[in-house]
């Protein structure tokens, strides 16, 4: 098992470490916010990394300018409201 790790991640048993370490899990972020659906308003939440949310984002956002979206909100892991968020955030 260890020969097919080292062949395949080209890894050495002294760098295992080494890269098991730059292979951190990207931070994540709660995207919230209320969309209509029909007759009701829905919540929606869900995590996204950094790279996710600018591709979903410039969408909300356009939902937004539209009506059908508000109270856009991104939250940090730790629970805090950031303050600005990305850049889509403001272009629509």
């Amino acid at each position: 098992m260890t020969t097919t790790i080292e062949t395949l991640t080209g890894t050495t048993p002294d760098s295992r470490t080494e890269t098991s370490a730059a292979a951190e899990p990207e931070p994540s972020f709660l995207l919230r916010y209320t969309y209509c659906y029909g007759p009701e308003d829905r919540l929606s939440e869900r995590r996204f990394t950094q790279e996710q949310l600018d591709r979903i984002g410039p969408a909300v956002m356009w939902s937004v300018s539209r009506g059908r979206a508000w109270g856009v909100e991104v939250i940090d892991e730790a629970g805090a409201d950031v303050p600005v968020p990305f850049a889509w955030f403001y272009e629509s």
